[in-house]
């Protein structure tokens, strides 16, 4: 968590470095959604992740990330300068996309609003957390209203219970306008990734959320070549096939205890 400042107004307490990047040696580089943290260290629940390993000039774009949040930390000049940029290893075409509350737009859901009113095909979004705001929802609907095919994965296994109860204040709206809900068994899926017809992929520490989208540091691999993607979607559609589909009737019959803690925690969905 970045610092608190408790006299300059400026400065929010609840500020985080939420992303996940590993680089060794400038030359090999790790994005994804997995901390350094024991599997077991919530006991009952096991952490399901996904990381990508690269090599290229997309590692000096980590390493740069990397070197600045040191800077920040302990205000001192970035290290190492200068970042070496490495030589091309392949032909995958890779960019990350750091964002964050200093930057002038939220990254990531700028990204992902506009290409999924990009998308005429598919639309798979993986996510543990899903807390979105009305840009998300509305381009969601928009896009199974045209045909697209919006795959939605969360986890069944839950770790906090009131984003959970708020992420499910939205299902009943998005399976009536079509979208295909799958939750995941056995395992907090912790994973974070995105697909969009053939032509994005994403991989990364960002989570659907608003807490994702306006206040954490947040890094995002973006994939732009086809075997990149494919194999991203095929990673998907195991976990789609580990998981059970939400139906619409079944859901809309659930207690009413549980649909007025859900529009209390949505209520609360800023501050998750």
């Amino acid at each position: 968590a970045l610092p608190v400042r408790w006299f300059r107004r400026r400065d929010r307490a609840d500020m985080r470095n939420h992303r996940k990047l590993f680089v060794i040696d400038g030359t090999i580089g790790y994005a994804g959604s997995q901390n350094l943290v024991a599997k077991d260290f919530r006991p009952g629940v096991v952490n399901r992740e996904l990381v990508a390993r690269v090599g290229g000039p997309v590692v000096a774009e980590m390493a740069a990330v990397i070197a600045a949040d040191w800077s920040l930390e302990d205000k001192g000049p970035p290290r190492p300068s200068p970042v070496v940029i490495p030589a091309a290893e392949g032909k995958a075409r890779l960019q990350l996309l750091p964002s964050g509350a200093e930057y002038p737009l939220e990254g990531f859901e700028t990204l992902l609003v506009w290409q999924i009113h990009r998308a005429r095909r598919r639309v798979v979004l993986v996510t543990p957390y899903f807390v979105p705001d009305e840009d998300v929802i509305g381009a969601l609907r928009s896009a199974a209203t045209r045909g697209v095919i919006v795959d939605l994965v969360v986890s069944a296994v839950v770790d906090q219970q009131i984003v959970h109860l708020a992420q499910c204040s939205y299902f009943e709206e998005l399976l009536a306008a079509g979208i295909r809900l799958h939750r995941y068994r056995g395992f907090l899926l912790h994973a974070k990734n995105a697909s969009i017809d053939d032509a994005l992929g994403v991989v990364g520490s960002s989570n659907v959320d608003l807490r994702s989208f306006q206040l954490n540091e947040e890094a995002s691999l973006l994939l732009y070549d086809a075997d990149a993607i494919a194999r991203l979607q095929a990673i998907q559609d195991s976990y789609i096939a580990a998981s059970d589909p939400l139906q619409d009737a079944s859901w809309r019959t659930r207690p009413r205890r549980q649909k007025l803690l859900e529009n209390i925690a949505r209520i609360m969905s800023p501050l998750l």
